[in-house]
Protein backbone atom coordinates (compact mmCIF):
# COMPACT_ATOMS: atom_id res chain seq x y z
CA UNK A 1 0.00 0.00 0.00
CA UNK A 2 1.21 3.40 -0.87
CA UNK A 3 0.37 6.74 0.62
CA UNK A 4 0.94 9.97 -1.25
CA UNK A 5 2.13 12.57 -0.37
CA UNK A 6 3.54 10.81 2.62
CA UNK A 7 3.21 13.69 4.93
CA UNK A 8 0.11 13.95 3.82
CA UNK A 9 -2.14 17.30 3.21
CA UNK A 10 -3.70 19.18 5.62
CA UNK A 11 -7.27 17.59 4.87
CA UNK A 12 -6.67 14.35 2.71
CA UNK A 13 -4.47 11.36 2.05
CA UNK A 14 -4.45 9.64 -1.06
CA UNK A 15 -3.94 5.81 -1.08
CA UNK A 16 -3.26 3.15 -3.34
CA UNK A 17 -3.07 -0.99 -2.82
CA UNK A 18 -2.35 -3.50 -5.01
CA UNK A 19 -1.32 -6.95 -4.03
CA UNK A 20 -3.71 -10.21 -2.35
CA UNK A 21 -4.35 -11.56 0.45
CA UNK A 22 -5.15 -15.17 1.60
CA UNK A 23 -7.37 -16.83 4.08
CA UNK A 24 -6.99 -20.53 4.96
CA UNK A 25 -8.79 -22.22 7.79
CA UNK A 26 -8.81 -25.60 9.72
CA UNK A 27 -13.10 -25.72 9.06
CA UNK A 28 -13.51 -27.87 6.52
CA UNK A 29 -16.64 -27.12 3.91
CA UNK A 30 -16.14 -23.30 5.09
CA UNK A 31 -16.02 -20.96 2.67
CA UNK A 32 -13.87 -18.57 4.30
CA UNK A 33 -10.73 -19.68 2.28
CA UNK A 34 -9.22 -18.26 -0.60
CA UNK A 35 -7.33 -15.75 -2.00
CA UNK A 36 -8.60 -11.99 -2.69
CA UNK A 37 -6.44 -9.90 -5.03
CA UNK A 38 -7.40 -6.03 -4.71
CA UNK A 39 -5.78 -3.05 -7.59
CA UNK A 40 -6.30 0.75 -7.41
CA UNK A 41 -8.34 1.75 -10.36
CA UNK A 42 -8.76 5.45 -8.83
CA UNK A 43 -6.68 6.55 -5.98
CA UNK A 44 -8.49 6.11 -2.54
CA UNK A 45 -8.89 9.73 -1.71
CA UNK A 46 -9.75 9.96 2.80
CA UNK A 47 -10.99 13.04 4.26
CA UNK A 48 -8.94 13.12 7.39
CA UNK A 49 -11.21 16.13 8.79
CA UNK A 50 -14.47 13.43 8.51
CA UNK A 51 -12.12 9.95 8.96
CA UNK A 52 -13.93 9.29 5.86
CA UNK A 53 -13.39 7.68 2.78
CA UNK A 54 -15.14 10.47 -0.13
CA UNK A 55 -13.53 9.22 -3.51
CA UNK A 56 -11.83 6.36 -5.12
CA UNK A 57 -12.24 2.79 -7.21
CA UNK A 58 -10.89 -0.71 -5.88
CA UNK A 59 -10.70 -3.61 -8.22
CA UNK A 60 -11.62 -6.92 -5.96
CA UNK A 61 -10.57 -9.95 -8.13
CA UNK A 62 -11.27 -8.49 -11.49
CA UNK A 63 -15.05 -9.23 -10.96
CA UNK A 64 -16.21 -6.35 -8.78
CA UNK A 65 -15.49 -2.79 -8.52
CA UNK A 66 -16.00 -1.13 -5.22
CA UNK A 67 -16.41 2.64 -5.90
CA UNK A 68 -16.17 5.00 -2.71
CA UNK A 69 -17.94 8.35 -3.09
CA UNK A 70 -18.22 12.01 -1.83
CA UNK A 71 -21.44 11.36 0.15
CA UNK A 72 -19.07 8.83 2.01
CA UNK A 73 -21.28 5.89 0.79
CA UNK A 74 -19.98 2.51 -0.80
CA UNK A 75 -21.03 1.42 -3.94
CA UNK A 76 -20.19 -2.11 -5.22
CA UNK A 77 -20.43 -3.29 -8.75
CA UNK A 78 -20.16 -7.06 -9.72
CA UNK A 79 -19.66 -8.07 -13.37
CA UNK A 80 -22.12 -9.70 -15.01
CA UNK A 81 -24.91 -8.97 -12.12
Amino acid sequence: MDKTPVSGLPNFDYLTMTGAFSIFTTHVNKCNDGTINVATNTDVKIDNTKGTVVEGQLAINAIAVAVYNADDSLTVNVNGG
